[in-house]
């Protein structure tokens, strides 16, 4: 595949055994953790 050169965002989801998948927005956690979320890193391509 070949991209396009630009600022791109590459997103990045787990998904459980039970095929539970993280969520696009957070949602507060009782035991505290709030990074139950889909991760977005920002790249740069040449």
């Amino acid at each position: 595949m070949k991209l396009a050169s630009g600022s791109l965002e590459l997103k990045v989801r787990a998904t459980g055994n039970g095929g539970e998948t993280q969520p696009d927005t957070p949602r507060w956690n009782p035991a505290g953790y709030l990074r139950n979320v889909v991760e977005t890193v920002r790249v740069t391509v040449a």
